[in-house]
């Protein structure tokens, strides 16, 4: 208690923002999660000085039990960008329950028009792995009207998450027929993932009557080999 009062005396007239961020992370390992304390980290999340933004964020992962610090984070991911987001999203990720991330996902997607918080929230938050609403909202991004990289990134978050095979094959033949070659070739070099051989050449052959594309048309060659081995 006196070391931690002797910090907070300093932190009144210390001016040096590094020193005061590392004054904030000394507090945190001393006050340990203990009820009461999360409210100096709190008030500084909208610091002007992102080091100690950070160090307050960092702090909130010792009160996993306190709704105040959970739903104060989740305010800060709806209203960060860049390194701030990031590290609110890692300290989110270890103390948020189920409804709580369920939440912040809607109220992430109702702001982000372009999709890359969206997806790296889907990405860093690990009970939104095997959420049916995220790998809704992951799928609503796989299409033509978004551009190329947020679609190929959606696209690899359902690659590792969406086990659903009959989900896979209605996708998979959607974008077997997309306008962005990229997309498509994407789309061959996975069939064989989702359907055996024999179903994974059925939907080669059938793509490959309406491919155009060299490239797209090579693929699916090489990946018939290799399924004929």
């Amino acid at each position: 208690p006196d070391l931690q009062l002797a910090l907070t005396d300093i932190l009144g007239f210390e001016e040096n923002q590094e020193v005061m961020a590392a004054i904030y992370e000394a507090l945190a390992f001393i006050t340990n999660g203990a009820a009461g304390t999360e409210e100096q980290f709190i008030n500084e999340l909208n610091n002007s000085s992102e080091e100690i933004q950070k160090a307050s964020i960092r702090a909130l992962r010792n009160y996993p039990n306190n709704d105040y610090a959970r739903s104060s984070l989740q305010s800060k991911l709806l209203r960060s960008e860049g390194e701030i987001f990031e590290t609110t999203l890692q300290v989110y990720n270890q103390i948020a329950t189920q409804s709580e991330v369920e939440s912040t996902l809607r109220g992430i997607v109702r702001r982000d028009t372009v999709g890359l918080k969206t997806m790296r929230l889907i990405e860093v938050l690990d009970s939104l792995h095997t959420s049916e609403n995220a790998l809704q909202v992951a799928d609503e991004f796989t299409i033509k009207e978004n551009p190329y990289e947020i679609r190929k990134r959606a696209l690899e978050l359902l690659n590792l998450y969406d086990i659903d095979s009959e989900r896979w094959n209605t996708r998979l033949n959607e974008l077997l027929s997309d306008p962005d070659p990229r997309i498509r070739f994407w789309a061959v070099e996975h069939i064989p993932r989702f359907n055996s051989a024999a179903e994974s050449i059925v939907l080669l052959n059938s793509a490959e009557v309406n491919e155009f594309d060299p490239r797209i048309l090579l693929m699916i060659e090489g990946v018939k080999e290799e399924l004929a081995q």
